[in-house]
């Protein structure tokens, strides 16, 4: 199934378990600061729509994110999204469907 986020990040289809096939474990993604504090941003590039970037959050609360319509000139303020966040990694990546997988634990 597949997860889908409104523009405000609320959970529209509720997240399923995925089995990678053995070797495939890893997906991108990279330290940054933001307004003062290290986070984990996950970056998915589509074909088409708006860039999406998910941030672990350090305080353990919900992952966040936020919307480019313009190739990564300019991002939305970050928003919380209904996916919970313990302070684990977190990944997103598109695939070939156009459509995004977000790998998170689901407790909070």
């Amino acid at each position: 199934r597949e997860v889908a986020l409104s523009q405000r990040g609320q959970l529209l289809v509720q997240p399923c378990l995925v089995r990678l096939p053995p070797g495939k474990r890893n997906v991108s993604a990279y330290e940054e600061e933001l307004h003062g504090r290290n986070v984990t941003v996950s970056e998915a590039a589509r074909a088409a729509g708006p860039l999406l970037a998910m941030f672990r959050s350090r305080r353990a609360d919900w992952v966040h994110a936020a919307l480019s319509l313009d190739d990564g000139l300019r991002w939305t303020k970050p928003f919380r999204t209904s996916l919970p966040n313990n302070n684990s990694a977190m990944q997103a990546l598109a695939l070939a469907s156009g459509a995004l997988l977000a790998v998170f634990n689901n407790v909070q």
